[in-house]
């Protein structure tokens, strides 16, 4: 009988490596009433480290690794997953993805975006990936194509497209290089 593989080991390390480490991989998500599965690969992580707003926001920050903290945010859900250890505030967030399709590429920018096109719900906050059948994270990472964002860069394009801004404890927010990302200035 074969062991099984942690799908949470990815995330037993700081949110700054974890947030390089999961640009460029794949993100599945099975649902019930489809034959295939939703998946894009990861083009934007943050790194979160740090107590900062209220109880709820300070509990998820203290997810092990591996494990979903979904927070609310603006009337929708970011997807967070814990990071490092219990004890330490960290966590990574997934804030873009890239889907291609037949017909061209989509870019799903923002983290309340990301969880509603995955179609991730309250259902899964606190859940650990290694526990989890419908969702998956593989592939290998864009090592080479990754950039540091600066603050108030743009991500994406069209309709679609967001600004990057720190908040207090976001150590970094790291997007895959390339046509996805440029820099502005001015209209933010």
């Amino acid at each position: 009988m074969m062991a099984r593989v942690s799908k949470t080991r990815l995330f037993e390390r700081e949110a700054d490596a974890v947030a390089r480490a999961l640009i460029g991989k794949t993100i599945e998500r099975y649902v019930a009433d489809s034959d295939h599965p939703i998946n894009a690969r990861i083009i934007a992580a943050g790194a979160y480290e740090g107590l900062t707003g209220n109880r709820k926001e300070q509990e998820g920050m203290h997810s092990p690794p591996g494990i979903i903290y979904l927070m609310p945010q603006r009337g929708n859900l970011s997807l967070n997953f814990g990071t490092e250890s219990a004890e330490a505030a960290s966590v990574v967030s997934i804030l873009g993805l890239e889907q291609r399709t037949g017909t061209g590429t989509e870019y799903i920018v923002g983290p309340g975006r990301v969880t509603k096109f995955l179609q991730i719900d309250t259902r899964f906050d606190g859940m650990s990936l290694d526990d989890l059948f419908d969702l998956v994270i593989k592939g290998r990472s864009a090592r080479s194509m990754i950039e540091r964002a600066e603050d108030g860069q743009r991500i994406g394009t069209g309709s679609g497209a967001g600004y990057v801004h720190y908040s207090g404890n976001c150590t970094a927010i790291y997007v895959y290089g390339g046509a996805i990302i440029r820099k502005e200035h001015g209209d933010r």
